[in-house]
């Protein structure tokens, strides 16, 4: 009985790790989901324990096996190989169970393959957002952690020493017992035997997130996270590709005018200098004509100018999943981001290849930080981006940054280019900001937001991006400026837990201004998004935009139609008169609002079908 009771005390002991796990982030966030005890102690811990058992069994099945040999006989190496393994394992489980306390605070997710995509593209950039101290804690709890669960396992080894059993018969019998469990190890890593396999939504029981996310296993959900990072057109599918692409059309195809004549008469001149200012986690709550707080007064001044979308949502939740959502027209993706494949990232759109190609602008892109980060500069570059500036063109004195240049330093940097340049053509550039992000350190003091360095960040952004507009203004040639201001991704304020709607968390500036726009204080009331800039531009411009599947001409058959938002459980669109949002990983809608949510339930269904189809053939093509 020794060989079986040391199986399954490893495997209760693992799933006895996870429920300590849950009681921690419970405590930790618990409180701003609004539950009971009973809630977040009883009914999430429950839910979840389907998970915790896979994950369990997973873990089990190499002491399993390792055990199964030692019936026949006791190798020195069976001891050694366990050690190594527990030891590995209790450095994974503890570098997972903080690594997901730490980001969730930022994030509002459990941990997934995100945090190692962006510390593989860039270890300094992934840990820019977390302080030094935060840092050094989370080095010392996984040391802490993984020496204590390490000395529990070991503790299970000592305790059950295992000799080779005697008689062939005797052995057999035993061999056969751990086949037979390794077949019960198998069941309870797959979830039974249905046709459905263990996934997240087995721990999703709640219209509360929070809830959900107590339940949720983060080693389990990193798994699940890298499995699904392949084969993407088979992973949502929920009619025949025929009849996804068919409402997908017909979504869409309202807004695909070629070209809109009217829409060139809103520029003053044919071929404006374009700058494109991505704004770091801007949302519409820091600007009163918005509705939101007396923050980005200078920016919301400015949107008084020009034209600007009151309606306006931002497509993800990251600056990688934002950046392709502006430059190429394309929706941000729940479970992956398209920039972590390169051969598939230089195969969508491109504005700055089409102003290049059509009509010879330069493209030129600035950032204060590591552009390659998330693989930003390999997308930057496949786009047909000419120049790219980052932290490497700029002294060390002026890295004043955990991101490496202030906004200031990169808006006077810009300037700089503009200034020197002797060449006649017309220039297109895009200016990623970052002092407006955590750790929300800059060189700026508003007594307003004295005892708010969030607020702060943002009112030091929004004071450098009305410098930089006024200083362009004021350069040779400024009459022909065009500015596009924008959010890279939903809104760093008001922290997301006073954002439960997903459609107010996202909701964003959009707003076009400066000399060469033959407009004034417009207020647009439709519904816009990141990804509709491409098409609206270029046909301001006069050129064709087909290309750009997923972006809709503001100025040409958009008004009635509907913009999508992602984040990693949700997926939903938001048109003028509601919106419908559907968790993926409970298969249910979970959000609703206004006449038309309910004609969205098979266009929400088909969109995401038709955006993994086509992220499938993006490089085939």
């Amino acid at each position: 009985m020794k060989f079986y009771l040391k199986i399954l005390t490893l495997f209760f002991e693992f799933v006895l790790l996870f429920v300590a796990e849950k009681l921690v982030f419970s405590l930790i966030y618990g409180a701003a989901s609004g539950a009971t005890a009973t809630d977040l102690l009883g009914a999430s811990l429950w839910h979840g324990l389907s998970l915790d058992f896979s994950v369990a069994a997973y873990l089990t099945a190499v002491p399993l096996i390792l055990t199964s040999l030692r019936i026949w006989r006791s190798w020195k190496w069976i001891g050694v190989a366990e050690k190594i393994y527990l030891g590995v394992v209790s450095i994974l489980l503890s570098a997972i169970f903080i690594l997901d306390l730490v980001l969730y605070s930022y994030w509002g997710f459990r941990l997934d393959t995100t945090p190692l995509f962006y510390f593989l593209s860039s270890p300094a950039a992934a840990f820019a957002s977390v302080s030094l101290w935060v840092t050094a804690a989370g080095i010392v709890g996984v040391c802490m952690l993984s020496a204590a669960i390490f000395l529990m396992l070991m503790s299970t080894m000592r305790r059950f020493s295992l000799h080779p059993a005697r008689g062939i018969r005797r052995k057999g019998l035993l061999t056969g017992g751990m086949v037979v469990s390794a077949g019960v190890l198998f069941l309870v890593m797959r979830g039974g035997v249905t046709v459905s396999t263990m996934n997240l939504s087995r721990a999703y029981f709640s219209g509360n997130p929070r809830l959900n996310h107590v339940a949720v296993n983060p080693a389990f959900s990193l798994l699940y996270s890298a499995m699904r990072q392949h084969d993407f057109g088979s992973q949502f599918n929920f009619y025949s590709d025929e009849e996804a692409a068919a409402t997908f059309r017909r979504m869409t195809d309202a807004a695909k005018t070629a070209v809109v004549p009217d829409s060139i008469r809103l520029l003053k001149r044919p071929r404006p200098d374009i700058y494109i200012i991505l704004l770091e986690s801007f949302s519409s709550h820091l600007m009163p004509s918005l509705g939101g707080a007396p923050v980005a007064m200078k920016i919301d001044s400015i949107a008084g100018t020009g034209i600007s979308w009151v309606n306006a949502y931002a497509s993800g939740f990251r600056t990688d999943r934002g950046i392709p959502a502006v430059l190429s027209g394309y929706p941000t993706q729940p479970t992956l981001s398209v920039m972590k494949y390169v051969e598939k990232a230089e195969c969508l759109p491109s504005i700055a290849r089409v102003l290049r190609d059509s009509l010879g602008y330069k493209t030129e892109y600035y950032y204060g930080g590591d552009a390659n980060f998330t693989n930003m500069r390999a997308y930057l570059v496949s786009q047909g981006f000419g120049k790219i500036v980052s932290d490497k063109d700029f002294p060390i004195s002026q890295k004043a940054s955990k991101w490496g240049a202030l906004d200031e330093v990169l808006f006077s940097k810009t300037i700089a280019d503009i200034k020197g340049d002797k060449e006649g053509s017309p220039r297109f550039a895009v200016i990623q900001t970052s002092s407006s992000h955590e750790p929300f350190e800059v060189p700026y003091s508003n007594p307003r937001f004295a005892d708010n360095p969030r607020a702060n960040a943002f009112c030091y952004t929004d004071s450098c991006v009305a410098d930089f507009i006024r200083r362009v203004e004021n350069t040779p040639g400024g009459e022909r400026a065009l500015f596009i201001l924008v959010s890279d991704h939903y809104g760093a304020w008001p922290m997301r837990d006073s954002l439960p709607s997903a459609p107010s968390r996202h909701h964003i500036p959009l707003i076009f201004c400066g000399p060469a726009l033959n407009a004034e204080g417009l207020r647009e009331e439709c519904v816009a998004s990141q990804t509709d800039i491409a098409a609206t531009l270029l046909s301001m411009l006069g050129l064709p935009h087909g290309q750009f599947k997923f972006s809709r001409n503001l100025f040409g058959g958009a008004a009635d139609g509907a913009v999508w938002i992602a984040e990693p459980d949700i997926v939903g669109l938001i048109g003028n008169k509601g919106y419908l949002i559907y968790n993926i990983e409970s298969s249910r809608f979970v959000e609703s609002k206004g006449e038309n949510s309910n004609d969205f339930e098979k266009e929400v269904k088909s969109y995401l079908q038709y955006l993994y189809d086509d992220i499938e053939q993006l490089d085939k093509r």
